[in-house]
């Protein structure tokens, strides 16, 4: 068998499958499943390890779709074209995406946080018009979801205010149902309550301690 040496992470993919023409596709998709797309080394690697010329892989894997040549953005937006996500509106999402982002179908961001695909069809024709980011299901789609999809998954977001970085008050329900426990007084303000009751009683007139005789007599 036919072995890459010196390949890195590619080299080691490749090891795994015999070096067989028949193997091409298997080869290429577990290439774009390790990096995200066929790079100019893949080929070059994928050629030298079958005996297959690079125009010939080029050529296959340009005739399917799932094949990408570039690097993929960190969100992978996929539009269903099928006849129903198709009648129900969903150019118009391709369009908002298209605008949004400024990308086309196969296009990446130049910052490479969105990709922008279109498939046949899905099978999924109960949720069109359909879309799936990052392997995640969205139907029923219209213009402003994906729209606010897109600002979501943002890496730019505007730095939150100081006013929103505060934490949440507490409501006056929770408030309420939290039951304020009296303090233990101490020793110190048992001590102290004491003297300040003695001071504060109020002294008896000599007038009231006389009358108070007369009435005992």
């Amino acid at each position: 068998m036919t072995t890459l040496k010196n390949a890195g992470v590619i080299g080691k993919l490749l090891n795994d499958f015999p070096p067989q023409r028949s193997n091409l596709i298997p080869m290429l998709q577990a290439i774009q499943g390790r990096l995200g797309y066929l790079s100019k080394d893949a080929i070059e690697n994928v050629s030298e390890y079958t005996r297959v010329s690079e125009a010939e892989i080029y050529g296959m894997a340009s005739f399917y779709t799932q094949f990408r040549f570039s690097p993929a953005g960190k969100h992978m937006f996929t539009i269903c074209r099928g006849t129903a996500c198709h009648v129900l509106g969903s150019q118009k999402l391709v369009d908002e995406i298209e605008n949004t982002l400024n990308i086309k179908p196969g296009g990446t961001t130049p910052d490479l946080q969105f990709s922008l695909e279109t498939v046949a069809c899905f099978g999924s024709c109960a949720l069109a018009p359909l879309a799936v980011v990052d392997g995640k299901v969205y139907g029923r789609m219209t213009s402003q979801k994906i729209r606010q999809l897109v600002e979501s998954l943002r890496d730019d977001k505007p730095e939150k205010t100081p006013k929103e970085k505060k934490k949440k008050a507490v409501t006056p329900k929770k408030a309420a149902g939290k039951k304020a426990v009296p303090k233990k007084p101490t020793r110190k303000t048992a001590a102290k309550t004491k003297t300040t009751k003695k001071k504060t009683a109020p002294k008896k007139s000599k007038a009231t301690k006389k009358s108070a005789g007369r009435r005992t007599r």
